[in-house]
């Protein structure tokens, strides 16, 4: 998947799921990459979460690789997902979601440079992206975090 991509206004989700009050398409971010806070929705509705997997030891809400750089967790192969101990939790609990997307963003680096495409359906309509989610406790704080 990519690494960027527009979420879906509020308004054009009613119809495929109940939209809390206080929505609204005015506060809308207009680009999510990695670490931001964008809607998704799973069996229980219209979640609100960090893009990327903060994995359930994870001291920081920065994924951290053991050598303590950051690493990237918004993108799964899916023949390592199963099995990757970032994705696997998410994955055996059927932790699955869809993330509402206008577009997504793809680089294209076929000229040797990155080019930034942008992919939407023709018709218009909103996109799903599959994804997966989990819920991570900051232990400094106690705050639970949808991601």
């Amino acid at each position: 998947m990519c690494n960027l991509y527009t979420p879906a206004k509020p308004s054009r989700l009613e119809r495929y799921v109940e939209i809390p009050p206080g929505e609204d398409d005015n506060a809308q971010i207009k680009d999510v990459g990695p670490l931001t806070m964008s809607a998704f929705i799973t069996p229980r509705g219209l979640e609100h979460g960090q893009w990327g997997m903060i994995p359930r030891n994870s001291k920081t809400r920065i994924p951290l690789t053991k050598e303590g750089k950051r690493m990237s967790t918004n993108n799964a192969r899916w023949e390592k997902v199963p099995t990757a101990w970032t994705f696997a939790p998410s994955w055996k609990a059927g932790q699955r979601c869809i993330i509402p997307v206008d577009r997504w963003i793809e680089p294209y680096w076929g000229t040797g440079s990155n080019i930034w495409w942008a992919i939407w359906r023709a018709d218009g309509a909103v996109a799903g992206i599959a994804g997966l989610y989990s819920y991570w406790t900051d232990p400094d704080t106690g705050e639970v975090v949808s991601n």
